[in-house]
């Protein structure tokens, strides 16, 4: 006779092989699967999810979206992109596609502590985006809004996140995870809107110049297939 542990680890491991082969991917098997990213030309959301990809070696097909496109209004989970396509799943949101990436790529730190300052940087990125969001499409107007943003927000926050780095990177010895590439995504969004908003803060310059100067990186930022998406006026 089984006693009823026997019996629960059985079934907690049968629980664990069926899950690996829904259409949910949440196992190591799903990495295999081809992976496509759909979302306009456009320097945005997109634009961490690739750079991952990009450094990480991750072989991922970016279908650019067209204006004519409606599909994923009614195709996908939030009626938005972008969406990574992995084989017949559809997964939705920017940070869950870079963290999914991340994880196939290997640039995720191993540690609880390590990956919970991994996802301050992340987290960082998001907050960043929003407030380039928020002045794109500011009710007074968007050059008022963002002359503000970049003349009174943004070289406190640069001061504050220069201040995480560890080195020459915020991993640590030299090391770029997928944080750092988050931090990047985003300096590098409000770089090409203002050239010389890092020059307040050295280090944190340093640190973006070191990652733009890396060819995996470079071929994603200098596409000229993209064009920017947020503008100053």
């Amino acid at each position: 006779a089984h006693s009823p542990m026997h019996l629960r680890v059985c079934f907690l491991l049968g629980l664990f092989v069926a899950t690996c082969y829904t259409s949910i991917p949440t196992c190591e098997v799903m990495s295999e699967e081809k992976l496509v990213l759909h979302y306009w030309p456009i320097k945005a959301r997109n634009l961490f999810p690739l750079l991952v990809a990009a450094y990480g070696d991750v072989p991922l097909e970016w279908v650019r979206t067209t204006d004519e496109d409606t599909w994923y209004q009614t195709g996908t989970p939030f009626g938005q992109l972008p969406v990574l396509k992995i084989g017949d799943f559809i997964l939705p949101q920017s940070l869950a596609i870079a963290r999914y990436i991340a994880t196939i790529a290997k640039l995720e730190p191993e540690s609880p502590l390590a990956r919970a300052k991994n996802d301050v940087l992340i987290q960082q990125m998001d907050d960043l985006l929003g407030f380039a969001g928020r002045a794109h499409y500011a009710p007074g107007g968007r050059k008022p809004a963002m002359d503000a943003l970049f003349g009174e927000k943004l070289p406190t926050l640069w001061k504050r996140i220069e201040a995480l780095l560890n080195g020459t990177t915020f991993s640590g010895n030299d090391l770029i995870l997928s944080g750092d590439l988050a931090i990047f995504s985003a300096l590098d969004i409000f770089v090409s809107l203002q050239a010389d908003t890092l020059d307040g803060t050295p280090q944190l310059k340093a640190f973006y110049e070191k990652l733009a100067a890396n060819p995996k990186i470079a071929a994603v930022i200098k596409d000229t297939g993209i064009v920017s998406y947020y503008e100053r006026q």
